[in-house]
C-alpha cells in the first residue's frame, strides 16, 4: 500500500537555483558548465567548469529564537514555523586548457574574481527574494574560511587526487518551513467587548446567598424571618481553578428550623440553586446537611420565652 508522502520544503533547492542565476550574470562561463559537485578525481571537467560543492547543511543555532507567526485572513491559515539553516558550499574552477596559467590575469583569477564579486553582492539579491517570498527573516551571506567539516583543505584536494586550486567558501543561513498539518484557524467572526467584574468575596457570596434564600423561601412571620436570619450560612471554592474561572461556589447552610420552615427551605435548597431567580453573580452548591430540623414554631416560640 502506497504512503502518500509529506511535502519538504525546497528551500534548499531554491537556493541552489538562486546562486547558479546570480553566477550566471557575473562569470564568463557557459550556463551549463555551473554545476553542484566536485568533479571525480578519474573524470575532471572536458570544459572549463565552476564547482558549487555544497558539503555541510546545520541548524544556525545563534538564530534560534521565538518569533511570531503571521495569520493570513484570505486563506484562514497561520504560516508554518521556520529553522534557520545554514548550508555551506566549496566554489572552484576547472580549466583545463588553462593548467600551466601562472599570470596576475590569468583566466583562473578573472574568473574567481568574479565569482566572488557574485558573492559579495549575493545576499541583496537573495533577500529581495525573501521579501517576495514573505519569509520571516532575511538571509545571511558570508564569505568564510573553510569550514572545519573538511577536516582541512590539504586532505580534501589529496582526497581528490589533485593539487591544491584558489576555492571560495561560502555560508548561507535560509529559512526552512517545518511541515504541519494543523495551520489553518478558523478566524475569528465577531469581537465582543465586555467590562470584566472583579472577583466577589467569600462573605460578599454567602451574604448574596442568604439574601436570594430569605427571598425564595417567603418566610410569613416574623418568627420565620427572624430563624432564616439566624442561619449559619458558609461559603467556599471547591479548588482554586473554579476560583479563578468564577465557577459553582460550595455553600455549607447550618442551623435550627421549626419544623413547618425546615420543610420550605429544604424544599427550595433541593432545587438546582441558579438562573434568575436567585440574582446571583455564581452557581452555587448547596450542602445543608447541618441544616437541623426543631419543634413546631408555637413550641420554639414558649422555649424561647
Amino acid at each position: 500500500m502506497a504512503v502518500e508522502l509529506l511535502k519538504s520544503d525546497e528551500r534548499i533547492l531554491d537556493l541552489n537555483e538562486q546562486i547558479r542565476d546570480a553566477l550566471r550574470k557575473y562569470v564568463s562561463i557557459q550556463s551549463d558548465c555551473i554545476r553542484f559537485d566536485m568533479p571525480d578525481k578519474d573524470h575532471t571537467p572536458a570544459e572549463p567548469t565552476l564547482c558549487v560543492f555544497l558539503y555541510d547543511i546545520q541548524e544556525d543555532l545563534k538564530l534560534r529564537h521565538t518569533q511570531p507567526r503571521t495569520y493570513h485572513p484570505a486563506s484562514g491559515s497561520i504560516e508554518p514555523k521556520y529553522v534557520m539553516v545554514r548550508c555551506c558550499y566549496l566554489l572552484t574552477y576547472w580549466d583545463p586548457l588553462t593548467t600551466n596559467a601562472s599570470g596576475p590575469r590569468s583566466q583562473t583569477m578573472i574568473v574567481m574574481n568574479q565569482v566572488l564579486n557574485t558573492l559579495l553582492n549575493l545576499e541583496a539579491a537573495l533577500n529581495q527574494d525573501s521579501n517576495v517570498r514573505q519569509e520571516p527573516g532575511p538571509a545571511q551571506v558570508r564569505v568564510i574560511e573553510s569550514s572545519e567539516h573538511l577536516s582541512g583543505l590539504g586532505n580534501f584536494w589529496q582526497s581528490l587526487g589533485d593539487k591544491p586550486r584558489l576555492c571560495l567558501n561560502l555560508a548561507i543561513t535560509v529559512p526552512v518551513a517545518l511541515t504541519s498539518q494543523e495551520n489553518t484557524v478558523v478566524p475569528v467572526g465577531t469581537l465582543v467587548l465586555k467590562a470584566q467584574s472583579s472577583s466577589a468575596s467569600l462573605e460578599q457570596i454567602s451574604n448574596q446567598f442568604k439574601e436570594a434564600l430569605i427571598s425564595r423561601v417567603k418566610p410569613g412571620s416574623a418568627l420565620e424571618r427572624h430563624q432564616l436570619g439566624n442561619l449559619a450560612i458558609v461559603a467556599d471554592w471547591s479548588d482554586v481553578r473554579k476560583q479563578q474561572r468564577g465557577d459553582t461556589v460550595n455553600v455549607h447552610v447550618a442551623g435550627l428550623l421549626a419544623k413547618a420552615l425546615y420543610t420550605k427551605v429544604v424544599g427550595v435548597l433541593g432545587e438546582p440553586v441558579q438562573g434568575a431567580e436567585w440574582q446571583l453573580d455564581y452557581a452555587i452548591s448547596a450542602d445543608y446537611a447541618e441544616l437541623k430540623q426543631g419543634p413546631e414554631a408555637s413550641t420554639m416560640t414558649s422555649e424561647g420565652e
